[in-house]
């Protein structure tokens, strides 16, 4: 659910717990309770506006 309140598919995101790959294809009960870090990929990410650096 909250990768969809921001607009973002799992498609488009690595999940990782501390430094090992999450199987999102397990049961959300694998994951129960866990803290769970997401990264987007970086040339996968259709929704994301593209970023501009300052100068």
């Amino acid at each position: 659910p909250i990768l969809h309140k921001y607009k973002f598919n799992l498609e488009e995101v690595n999940v990782t717990n501390g430094v090992h790959p999450v199987d999102v294809t397990l049961p959300v009960t694998s994951i129960d309770n866990a803290r769970l870090n997401i990264q987007l990929k970086e040339d996968e990410c259709e929704s994301c506006e593209p970023t501009t650096n300052p100068s």
